[in-house]
């Protein structure tokens, strides 16, 4: 592809006759749409984004079986691996199923009553940078209205017999301050924070003091092992998901110490794989039970039963994966040391069979921000495609303090890259760096500090600023879209054109501005974001060219 620099003004018609261009189909890639300049209206500046999607739609076209071959390995593997249900935190119902509380626009709760015509404001969210979810709690008493952006919480709660409508507050927003209640039974609420704990301690609070005076810590934070969730059984059992050395557990002790020491139970579950993650946690009574869902970073959805008298481990149910089968794959963790901090904790998966010794083996790197919530993958079947077709994918554990500059986090990125160099399973320019939100933006970061490390980056709603002066950077491309309300990320988009201006090198530069919101899980967005890499690396072949 030759390489071609424009500048100049584009002007809204011709805008709109790039795009018109771009969309009739053609069978090589077009020159990429003119850089904008600074002060644009809205209106150009969303021409320009209507443009650049037509730049991609291109870039799509010309890899179009490898994007098919994809989305069709993707549809059939989800079909088999995604849970019975999964949790809508846009929506909850109310116990009897009458009521409705639910977002719009990512900032307001309303009311929906199937016996009124109109639905009510609840709350509103004022900070641009915080978002709302809501949620019923375990015992159906209360809904929970949590309003939270990448690195802070706040919450409050309404009881479901909506007498009140004024949502009643836990603890003001601190930045930093991560935390989450929820009420299974009695006069307690419960809460997991990370309040002056990176690793977390669990609080129960009386119902009628819900504010931080009553606050009770209940578990204290432990620093070599982290609370990574917790469920209450039958007002009996406290079910404690902890983590330690990437590798997870399940701790199950009594909540009031019986009257017999013969009596006490002391349990625990673990897990020895990478990324391991344990999910809906429920108690049979009769049975004396446990059931539970776990998944690992090699491990689908796996449900499994726990008997507390017995302590009997066993399978109930496994998700079935078309064409996966765990043995044929490695899955380990390795401590990346850092010059003036703690190692970086860094999960790695391959293919065996695929594996190259020379060090020629592409590889992912995602960095993850550990101590904030979601930050655990589990086992992603998406991955399964990248897998097969000789890659190595790695976790980056990056963990986020408050008061440090994105200098070290990025610097960590680098030295984590470079580590995985050394230690002979990729090569230098051989890593796509992939990360979403304060991960995408570290992955730019790291991009424009050692370009010559990466071979791409995949930025998925970065908080990016205009002073784009990247001068050469690995293939990249950035997904961005309607972030806050309903107004456009123009940042971004103002990134972009910068970029396109300043950059000297040929490198293919791709960004996708959603007029709509997309969901995460996305089957053509991640069929894309895969033939973006694979086309980077020019593995453009069917399985069959890998033997598979």
């Amino acid at each position: 592809m030759a390489c071609l620099k424009y500048s100049g003004i584009m002007k809204e018609v011709s805008m709109a006759v790039a795009a018109m261009l771009i969309f009739s189909g053609c069978n090589h890639l077009p020159p990429p749409p003119v850089a904008m300049e600074p002060g644009a209206t809205d209106s150009v500046m969303l021409n320009y984004a209507t443009a650049e999607n037509g730049y991609a739609a291109a870039y799509y076209k010309l890899h179009d079986d490898l994007l098919q071959e994809i989305k069709t390995e993707l549809l059939q593997r989800e079909e088999n691996s995604l849970p019975a249900c999964a949790a809508d935190l846009n929506s909850c119902l109310g116990p009897d199923g009458q009521e409705k509380l639910y977002v719009t626009k990512d900032k307001e709760v309303r009311l929906h009553r199937n016996s009124q015509d109109e639905d009510e404001l609840v709350f509103v969210e004022q900070d641009p940078a915080f978002q709302v979810r809501v949620y019923l709690s375990s015992s159906g008493k209360y809904f929970f209205i949590e309003s939270f952006s990448d690195e802070t919480t706040e919450c409050r709660f309404l009881p479901t017999d909506l007498k009140n409508l004024k949502p009643v507050l836990f603890l003001e927003r601190t930045t930093g301050h991560w935390y989450t209640a929820d009420h299974f039974g009695g006069m307690f609420f419960w809460i997991l924070s990370n309040q002056f704990a990176p690793t977390r301690k669990l609080f129960v609070t009386p119902v009628n003091l819900p504010g931080a005076k009553g606050w009770n810590t209940v578990i204290m934070p432990n620093d070599t092992i982290f609370i990574e969730g917790y469920s209450v059984l039958d007002q009996k059992y406290l079910a404690l998901i902890q983590r330690k050395n990437q590798s997870v557990a399940l701790q199950i002790t009594d909540i009031v110490p019986p009257k017999k020491t013969t009596d006490k139970v002391e349990n625990k579950i673990s897990f020895k794989e990478p990324e391991g993650r344990i999910t809906n946690i429920t108690y049979e009574k009769k049975e004396k039970r446990i059931i539970f869902h776990y998944s690992s970073m090699k491990s689908p959805l796996t449900c499994f039963s726990y008997g507390i008298d017995s302590k009997r481990l066993s399978i109930r149910w496994r998700k079935q994966i078309k064409g996966y089968d765990p043995d044929n794959y490695k899955a380990e963790v390795l401590w990346v040391p850092q010059k003036n901090g703690s190692p970086v904790a860094v999960s790695v998966m391959h293919r065996i069979d695929l594996a190259k010794p020379d060090g020629q083996n592409p590889l992912l790197l995602i960095p993850f921000l550990s101590g904030f919530p979601g930050d655990r993958e589990g086992f992603n079947p998406s991955m399964i495609s990248l897998l097969d077709r000789g890659f190595y994918i790695a976790y980056a554990h990056i963990g986020m303090e408050m008061d440090s500059e994105q200098l070290k986090y990025t610097t960590e990125i680098i030295d984590i890259a470079e580590f995985l160099v050394k230690m002979g399973i990729t090569l230098k320019g051989q890593i796509t760096l992939m990360g979403m939100k304060t991960g995408a933006t570290l992955a730019l970061a790291a991009a424009a500090e050692n370009p010559d490390i990466f071979k791409a980056v995949v930025a998925e709603y970065p908080v990016c600023e205009e002073d784009s002066k990247f001068q050469k950077i690995p293939a990249l491309l950035i997904l961005s879209g309607l972030q806050k309300g309903q107004k456009a990320d123009f940042g971004v988009i103002k990134k972009v054109a910068k970029m396109r201006k300043n950059k000297a090198d040929c490198n293919i530069l791709l960004i996708q501005t959603e007029l709509n919101p997309v969901k995460e899980e996305d089957i053509l967005r991640v069929a894309q974001k895969w033939t973006f890499i694979h086309s980077c690396y020019g593995l453009g072949g069917s399985l069959r060219t890998y033997g598979i």
